[in-house]
């Protein structure tokens, strides 16, 4: 009769030998009305309306002589409620093509014998008290198992979760192969000389201040007049920041900290700076790169300052010229690879 509007139960609950209500094939939409002021009902006929939302757990609560309940082709959603596993009088329940999650509840009564729930969003394992109802009953519900559906053992689907986790390490593994191959294929286009850094076993961990990079890479760290870097001092020179927000510091900051080196490799060394306010960071020395252009290099910069993972520490800043490079970090106390492959027992020129 294309029905709609609100149902009344409270003008239903004033009918006392109310046995059978049917709303069949009409518009009626919203939430589930609460039957439980109608408890003699017997059969209530709802399927192919609008209905949609979650069904409260007390809905049916002491309807003890409930049959039958037809609530299929609607949009509900949410949980089954558990209190029709408590009807002691069901026989038949259905609930197909609708929008339920979750588990299905254990059902134990011996009268029911029809029970359809499929093209729902039903997950788990059916109880075994529902196994001997055919497989269309449960079909369209891509994550429910067991009998008479197939046997759990064989569908393990990974969590969502661990899918999520998984593919940002691979993007954030990706990227950073990524920068390693582009720098290696420049370094390929124009060869130069290997620099010879090797840091001396031995001499003090800490240099006093505005100790020069150079002499830093052949194991000799002692106090120079001026800065890490002459050129790059200069009043005007200036890091390229990527993150918003921090601490900011000038080249002349960083040049004139207290430095320690803690490992050289094929592109240069990498130091440990303390700043005069007391923030610790890493630089990272290039000096085999002359070959990549300001352009290039600071769009490759930009994209690496982009990353945002636990695992991966963030550049903050970058300084480009073409015979000098450097890539600036905050310091993590103990979290370099190669300390945790190996232990904190490396020493200072092990290559990396």
């Amino acid at each position: 009769m294309g029905l709609s509007g609100v149902i009344d139960v409270e003008t239903l609950a004033k009918l006392q030998e109310l046995r059978t209500i049917s709303f069949m094939h009409n518009n009626f939409d919203g939430s589930l009305p609460n039957f439980a002021r109608l408890g003699a009902l017997k059969s209530i006929y709802l399927s192919y309306n609008k209905f949609s939302g979650e069904i409260s757990p007390g809905t049916f609560d002491g309807m003890f002589s409930l049959k039958k309940l037809h609530l299929a082709n609607n949009a509900f959603s949410g949980r089954i409620p558990t209190t029709l596993a408590t009807l002691p009088k069901l026989v038949e329940l259905m609930l197909e093509n609708n929008e339920f999650e979750g588990e299905i509840p254990q059902f134990h009564q011996d009268r029911l014998r029809e029970l359809n729930v499929s093209n729902n969003e039903l997950v788990g394992q059916i109880p075994q008290t529902l196994s001997h109802l055919n497989a269309s009953s449960f079909s369209g519900n891509s994550d429910l198992c067991g009998a008479p559906l197939e046997t759990c053992s064989t569908k393990k689907p990974l969590p969502v979760l661990t899918i999520v986790i998984v593919a940002i390490l691979v993007a954030a593994v990706l990227a950073a192969l990524l920068a390693v191959i582009i720098i290696l294929r420049r370094r390929r286009q124009k060869r130069s000389q290997q620099p010879s850094s090797t840091a001396a076993s031995g001499h003090p961990k800490n240099a006093a201040a505005g100790s020069d990079l150079d002499r830093m890479e052949r194991g000799q760290v002692a106090a120079v007049n001026g800065s890490l870097s002459p050129d790059m001092s200069k009043q005007g020179v200036r890091l390229t920041f990527l993150r918003e927000g921090g601490e900011r510091f000038d080249m002349p900051d960083l040049l004139k900290a207290s430095a320690e080196v803690l490992g050289s490799g094929a592109f240069g060394s990498t130091y440990k700076a303390a700043l005069n306010s007391g923030k610790v960071m890493v630089v990272k020395r290039f000096r085999q790169m002359n070959s990549v252009s300001r352009e290039e290099f600071n769009e490759h910069m930009r994209r690496l300052g982009r990353l945002n993972h636990q695992n991966v520490l963030p550049i903050l800043a970058f300084y480009y010229r073409k015979e000098e490079k450097l890539l600036v970090a905050e310091y993590v106390e103990n979290v370099s690879l190669a300390v945790q492959l190996h232990g904190n027992f490396l020493i200072l020129n092990t290559k990396i």
